[in-house]
Order: C-alpha cells, then sequence, then structure tokens
C-alpha cells in the first residue's frame, strides 16, 4: 500500500510536470528533475537501515540475546532493549548457548570453543558461577623472516610455521560467541557492569575491552536536573542500570573514579546498559588522575 502510494504521489508530480514543459520552460524541466531525483532519494532512505549507524552497545545486546524495543514498527534503530530475561538467572549456575550448567559440571564439548579447556562451573570470588578454564600456554617462539605460523578456528594455538603465500582461508563459526561476558564474567551481567570500548571500536559491531563496574565514588551526572533522582522509581522500563543506580537518558557517570573509569565516557543512549567508550588521547589524558586507593 505504501509504495502504491508513493508512486501516485511520483506520477502526478511527474503530470503536472509534463503540463508545465509543454510550454517549452527549461527552467521547468529543471526543476522537474530536481523533484525526481528528491522523490528517489526520500525513497531509498526509508528502505535502507544501517544498524552500525545506531546508538547504544549493539553487539553486546546482541549476545545476550536481548530483544529490541521500537518507538514504532519500522523504524531502524531501537530505542531501548529487553533483558528481562537475564533477570531470571541464578547466580549459582552457569550460562552457555541458553543452557544451564550446575556447580562442578564440565563444560560439553558441543559448547567449547578450542582454548576453552577443563573448564568446569565453580562459584566466583563474588559467590556467582563462572567457568574456570586451564591456563593455555601457547608460546613458540617467532616465525622465520617471511613466514608465520599458521591460526586455525580449530585449534587454541598456533600451528606450523608456513612460508608460502596464498594459503586457502576458510570459515568456522565459534561454538559460543567470544564476545559474550556469558562465559567467563558473569558477574558483570549480575552486577550491572557495562562493557567499555576503546575510542577506535565501534560498540555497535565490536567486543568491549573491559567492563566498569560501580565503586564508592561514582556519582550521577544529570541531562536536565542536578536535582532529578531516578533512584526514586528503579523500576522503570525506560532506565540505565548501573550497579544499584538508575540513570536516565543522556545521564552521564563521573570519570576517573578509579582505574577503569580514567577518560571513560558512559552515557545512558539506550537502555538498560550504559555506552561506554575510552576517549581519544587527544581529547583526554589517561595519565591525569586522583590517586587511588587499591583495595585487596
Amino acid at each position: 500500500m505504501t509504495q502504491r502510494r508513493r508512486k501516485l504521489r511520483k506520477s502526478r508530480k511527474f503530470l503536472c510536470c509534463s503540463n508545465m514543459t509543454r510550454r517549452g520552460s527549461r527552467s521547468l524541466i529543471q526543476i522537474c528533475a530536481y523533484l525526481a531525483f528528491i522523490t528517489t532519494t526520500v525513497a531509498d532512505d526509508r528502505e535502507e537501515c544501517d544498524k552500525t549507524k545506531c546508538p547504544g552497545p549493539l553487539a553486546y545486546y546482541e549476545v545476550l540475546g536481548c530483544i529490541p524495543v521500537f518507538k514504532k514498527e519500522g523504524d531502524c534503530c531501537a530505542t531501548k532493549y529487553n533483558c528481562d530475561h537475564l533477570k531470571q538467572r541464578s547466580t549459582s549456575k552457569c550460562y552457555v548457548n541458553g543452557k544451564e550448567y550446575e556447580i562442578g559440571e564440565v563444560l560439553k564439548e558441543e559448547d567449547a570453543n578450542p582454548c576453552d579447556i577443563g573448564c568446569t562451573c565453580h562459584p566466583g570470588y563474588d559467590k556467582i558461577a563462572t567457568f574456570n578454564c586451564a591456563i593455555v600456554d601457547c608460546f613458540q617462539g617467532p616465525a622465520k623472516p617471511g613466514c608465520y605460523r599458521k591460526r586455525s578456528p580449530l585449534n587454541c594455538c598456533p600451528g606450523e610455521e608456513v612460508c608460502r603465500k596464498n594459503v586457502e582461508p576458510f570459515c568456522v563459526k565459534p561454538k559460543h560467541p567470544y564476545c559474550s561476558p556469558d562465559f567467563r564474567h558473569a558477574s558483570n551481567i549480575f552486577n550491572n557492569c557495562p562493557p567499555v570500548y576503546y575510542s577506535t571500536q565501534s560498540p555497535q559491531t565490536g567486543c568491549s575491552v573491559f567492563s566498569r563496574c560501580q565503586n564508592n565514588n561514582d556519582t550521577v551526572i544529570h541531562k536536565e536536573d542536578d536535582l532529578k533522582s531516578a533512584d526514586k522509581n528503579p523500576d522503570d522500563k525506560d532506565v540505565c542500570h548501573f550497579g544499584n543506580m538508575t540513570m536516565h537518558r543522556g545521564d552521564e557517570l563521573n570519570q576517573a573514579t578509579d582505574y577503569s573509569s580514567v577518560c571513560v565516557k558512559c552515557i545512558c543512549e539506550v537502555p538498560p546498559v550504559l555506552t561506554c567508550q575510552r576517549l581519544p588521547d587527544e581529547e583526554c589524558d589517561v595519565t591525569n588522575h586522583p590517586p587511588f586507593h587499591q583495595t585487596f
């Protein structure tokens, strides 16, 4: 129906242009061509959708299986994501590929990536279950000049030394997403610790390098009113959660409260997870911060 209306509007414009151009005006012909270009461009813009230009930590939402929520049907970018299924998880179980593992249960081969060796579900340091795996040492020394060590997605460590070119590539899908915090960092999910990306990374497509967790020095910089407090309604579905703090859209966290927050901008863009990204070196000096007292 929408496409038919577009064609009808377009045909009316061309009919009008046809009537005008019969009078022999060259300028009117140019106007008609311009109108035709604008009509086509608007239609194309509505049909194309580039998710990489949407705000928010989209790659993080995807690996956790969160459901996008749109303001209206047909929108390209989600205004928020529904991650309620994560609230139903138990702190005494491990999760991977939608499966539950009990404490002490060994990771099945069907769920293991090449470097997941001797993995068992264990209670973490904060009593939140996570997989504990053997430490793998892949040191083999440097390759000869002009050569390299063959890497395979089926093996954990590099293989034989290769000194020829044009090795045929192939693709293998990992048995569980490497970017997901599910496997080794489940506590970040339970504690509402958002992923942090380098300034050169894309939160829409990249894997986070670490997470930022709440500490006693964290405060919220409110976008609209410093007196406004999101904590009054912690069950609001249209807010971001950071630790036990609740933030409205546009709210930011203060920076340099610990080592993980130096030069890291965290803003509530697409709830419920904050978008956190390290600022470029030309904008922020990571060595310029107050002294931190490390606790053990």
